[in-house]
């Protein structure tokens, strides 16, 4: 392995791409090396803190195949982990140890170094229907404070699959963030399928989508309301209008609805038949 250069981000992108947005053998070095040489020269730093607003977020995600399984890791790259933590104690800024309930170990990436090189990881999306109006569904418009597409149109409920949480408990983490809902509030819980995203805009972000649909309690519907620091406002379109929107709008939507959409709108048509 080469020595690695500050602010040489084409090398490790043509590895993690080549190695189809998993942790190999040759990302895990590649990165190691760039955190090496980070230590060795700080202006290396500046520029990765520099080119990502996220650097240092407390998060950290699981990397996973297209399949949306964990990817299996060397058990050598465990162990110069270990070493590396040892040595340099801000390596846990970049990888977290974690254990599988079965007792399996596996490493988590910082969030904010998953969407600079392109790693992939999980992500939740649900719709949500009015408890009457079945061809009504809930939108909301995202935080102007948010690093990726402020205030576009996006799904009600929707975030990242954060260390080794479950899908389901991802699903609802978001609901009290966003909407300060209970998952026990929702009716008719469905997982419509998953897909796989990728996009180079404010970030690398390669995501394997669960996409869920549901309708809201009548009760619920009536105390609905948008998380302060997520959502900036909802509301109800019918589904129809909303297709609508989406085709003639698409820079005004955030790529979680039009990505999922697909699946609602399928959906709808099963239900109708």
């Amino acid at each position: 392995m080469t020595q690695m250069q500050p602010g040489n981000f084409t090398q490790i992108i043509q590895a993690v791409e080549m190695a189809d947005h998993q942790l190999s053998g040759n990302v895990y070095h590649a990165l190691s090396a760039w955190f090496t040489a980070c230590q060795e020269d700080p202006s290396g730093l500046r520029e990765i803190q520099a080119a990502s607003r996220e650097y240092r977020k407390v998060e950290f995600f699981l990397n996973v195949n297209p399949k949306g399984e964990a990817a299996v890791l060397e058990d050598a790259l465990l162990q110069d982990f270990e070493q590396m933590r040892a040595h340099y104690p801000t390596y846990s800024h970049w990888f977290q140890r974690a254990e599988f309930p079965d007792g399996r170990p596996t490493l988590l990436v910082a969030r904010w170094l998953c969407h600079l090189v392109g790693l992939r990881h999980q992500a939740v999306h649900l719709f949500i229907d009015h408890p009457r109006l079945l061809d009504h569904t809930l939108i909301q418009m995202r935080s102007l404070n948010k690093a990726e597409s402020p205030g576009r149109f996006d799904l009600p409920a929707a975030g990242h699959v954060t260390g080794l949480e479950t899908v389901e408990a991802a699903l609802q983490k978001e609901l009290r963030e966003e909407l300060d809902v209970d998952v026990h509030a929702l009716l008719d819980l469905t997982r419509l399928g998953s897909y796989l995203h990728t996009a180079r805009m404010e970030a690398y972000n390669v995501e394997y989508r669960v996409v869920f649909y549901s309708r809201l309690s009548a009760e619920d519907w009536l105390r609905l309301s948008a998380g302060a620091d997520e959502v900036a406002a909802i509301v109800s379109l019918p589904a129809a209008k909303l297709h609508e929107f989406i085709a003639r709008r698409p820079e005004q939507v955030a790529s979680g609805l039009a990505g999922s959409f697909p699946f609602y709108l399928k959906h709808l048509l099963l239900a109708t038949d």
